[in-house]
């Protein structure tokens, strides 16, 4: 996958979108994850995962990418994470609606396994 990036970035179809007054560095990789920059062409070969499914995925409100001011899809690192559970989910057998149930389940988990967490280590 390091290779598919680093020929993305060779290749000169890797954008990133200036984030306001945020700067991106190299120790702030949480940053770094939410900043889109990947166009579709570059998320299909770093995810194996064919462009028509990815825009399937969009229509059924389970990713939302950034858009340009001329509407192209741009993809986070976050946003590559997502597609490709979605996509392992699918190829479970699960379908959209079902999918879009169990990521809304996994986003309520995390917060209360953190509040548990720091619980834990309070006593």
């Amino acid at each position: 996958m390091t290779d598919l990036l680093n020929n993305a970035i060779y290749t000169n179809k890797v954008f990133v979108l200036k984030t306001g007054s945020a700067k991106l560095s190299a120790g702030n990789e949480a940053l770094e994850n939410v900043v889109a920059k990947y166009t579709m062409a570059v998320t299909v070969m770093l995810t194996g995962v064919p462009a028509h499914k990815i825009r399937k995925y969009e229509e059924a409100g389970l990713c939302k990418p950034a858009r340009t001011v001329s509407k192209q899809r741009l993809y986070t690192d976050d946003d590559i994470i997502l597609i490709h559970a979605i996509a392992n989910l699918e190829e479970d057998g699960v379908n959209l609606a079902g999918i879009k149930i169990i990521l809304g389940m996994q986003k309520e988990e995390k917060p209360k396994k953190v509040k548990r967490q720091k619980a834990k280590v309070k006593i």
